[in-house]
């Protein structure tokens, strides 16, 4: 079984307009102690401030999930 985590928050960076950038951030857990983090799922995408949605957060998730190449 695969184990995803999910983060969306602000980052320290501004777009063109000075508005602050927001990421979203979805990567796969290690399930083994000894795996290699570098073979591990990983996916970002950066919005701005007025994306900030669960409109957004949904089509992130279904390009991570077609990304992957793993069936929800």
């Amino acid at each position: 079984m695969t184990i995803w985590e999910l983060d969306f928050y602000s980052r320290p960076l501004l777009d063109d307009n000075d508005k602050k950038l927001w990421e979203i951030l979805i990567c796969e857990t290690p399930t083994r102690i000894q795996q290699d983090p570098t073979t591990l799922f990983r996916y970002s995408e950066f919005c701005s401030n007025t994306d900030v949605n669960s409109i957004t957060l949904k089509t992130a998730i279904e390009k991570a999930i077609a990304t992957s190449g793993q069936s929800p």
